[in-house]
Formats: C-alpha cells, structure tokens, sequence
C-alpha cells in the first residue's frame, strides 16, 4: 500500500490539471475511494464540498485536507439515500461554481 501511495504522490506533484480554483462536489467522502478523490482534487488546489453520513469522520477529512492542502473545505454529513437530503444538497450544489471544464480533461488524458 505505501508504494501505491507513494507512487499516486509522485503523480500528484508532476500533473498540473489547471483546476486550482475550481469547486468539486464529492459524495461518500468521508473514507475510500472518495476521501482518495477529495486528497487529489484537494492537491490541485480546489476547493472541496464534501458530503457523506458520517459526520464526524468528514470533520475528521475537513480538518486534514485544510491542514495538508490549505484548500477551502465545506461538508454536508447527510444520508443521500434520502430524497430529502438529496434535495438539500441539490439546492445548496445550485449555487457551486461549475465543475472542470472539458479542456482539463482532455489535457488530464493528453499526459496520461
């Protein structure tokens, strides 16, 4: 595991994506592969909307990716498997700025 990580690291540091200032809206953030993904957009420089059930462990996340990133960081612990709490975090995504544009992809494949 610590040669996965350390190879993903590597990657980090020689990609620029061009996604530093974008806002990334990320569910099942608070373990897996989706705290992965929050640490890799976070090493881009984006500013991160976590949602996850478990409240304390996305607390947990935000403190950490703050500290290691200095990224922006806002959290939503609710259950998405709730029509409700879909709803509210559609409403409150409504008001993200909208995600990577198409060229940052493409340039993401371009490297790879």
């Amino acid at each position: 595991m610590r040669y996965i990580q350390d190879r993903i690291h590597g990657l980090e540091k020689k990609l620029d994506l061009r996604l530093k200032g974008q806002s990334v809206l990320i569910t099942g953030a608070s373990k897996g592969i989706g705290l992965a993904t929050a640490h890799a957009f976070a090493a881009e420089g984006c500013a991160l909307h976590l949602a996850a059930r478990n409240g304390d462990a996305l607390a947990a996340a935000r403190d950490a990716l703050t500290r290691q990133y200095g990224v922006a960081v806002d959290i939503y612990p609710m259950d998405l498997g709730k029509s409700a709490s879909l709803a509210e975090l559609g409403e409150r995504g409504a008001s993200l700025p909208r995600p990577a544009t198409r060229s940052a992809r493409t340039e993401f494949r371009r490297r790879c």
